[in-house]
């Protein structure tokens, strides 16, 4: 692929350092597009998503809508201190709340013609009397989950939240204790010349001619400019798994994801999502 292109802009901060891997699992990521020159291709201007086997959505109750918020824009926001949104400015409640409503928009990736602008939003208090919305089974690339078996037809058997079920308590299932199943958000940037898409290319350090990977942009600017984690619950409706379980009061259901997406790390920690 000819790459004209080798800008990088507004690098983004990277995730809390030495993020302990949980005890317990055997954890791989996801593969960037670059790397694996595979059928998906590489995506520009995009979410590097990857789509689970079961992909069925599961309705964003109230409880989960305000778990998301607080675990996935909140809690990030902070610097990972608290995810209680009582404890911010009124104008930074407010911010975060419009983010959420972009975040949630069905025509974005994570809640795909299921959004928050015209099913319940109760962060925002829109739309009450409309049906729920609704999350898919998907995660993006670069990050890691737990494996819980067997390469398999349908793919490696990984561990995920079974959405028919209260959320999990905050305090047990967040980015620090369970990054596995709750991911950072993934884009794609890039530009576009003569009409023709380029992602922007890394032109020096360690991943000098990689293929830029991005925070998605929802808590960009606030309270600095540098972009900052936005994530997601990893979840599966539980009615589509052939295997749900509950441990530690945490209920799960297993989904699988592409075993050729799969790539084993040595470090003890959690690797970046992202490539800069």
């Amino acid at each position: 692929m000819n790459l004209p292109i080798s800008i990088v802009v507004r690098p983004p901060a990277p995730p809390p350092i030495g993020i302990p891997l949980p005890a317990g699992g055997i954890y791989k990521f996801i593969q960037h597009d670059d790397l694996a020159k595979d059928i998906k291709g590489q995506r520009i201007r995009a979410p590097e998503v990857w789509p689970l086997y079961w992909v069925e959505y599961t309705d964003l109750t109230e409880a989960w809508q305000w778990y998301w918020f607080r675990v996935g824009l909140v809690h990030p926001y902070t610097g990972y201190k608290h995810w209680d949104e009582t404890l911010l400015e009124s104008w930074e409640r407010d911010r975060l709340c419009s983010e959420w409503g972009s975040l949630t928009h069905g025509a974005k990736a994570f809640t795909n013609n299921y959004g928050t602008e015209l099913y319940k939003d109760y962060i925002n208090q829109e739309n009450l009397n409309k049906a729920l919305p609704r999350q898919g089974a998907i995660t993006c690339c670069g990050n890691i989950h737990r494996i819980i078996g067997g390469s398999t037809l349908k793919g490696t058997p990984i561990e995920t939240l079974d959405g028919r079920y209260p959320p999990p308590p905050i305090e047990k299932v967040n980015r620090l204790t369970r990054p596995d199943l709750i991911f950072c958000a993934v884009n794609i940037p890039g530009l576009k010349v003569s009409g023709v898409e380029y992602p922007l290319i890394v032109s020096n350090g360690i991943n000098q001619g990689r293929v830029k990977a991005d925070p998605f942009p929802n808590i960009w600017g606030i309270p600095t400019s540098k972009s900052v984690d936005t994530l997601i619950p990893l979840r599966t409706n539980g009615n589509k798994s052939d295997y749900t379980y509950e441990r530690d009061g945490v209920h799960y259901a297993r989904n699988y994801i592409t075993t050729s997406r799969l790539v084993s790390f040595s470090e003890s920690v959690v690797p970046t999502p992202y490539v800069y």
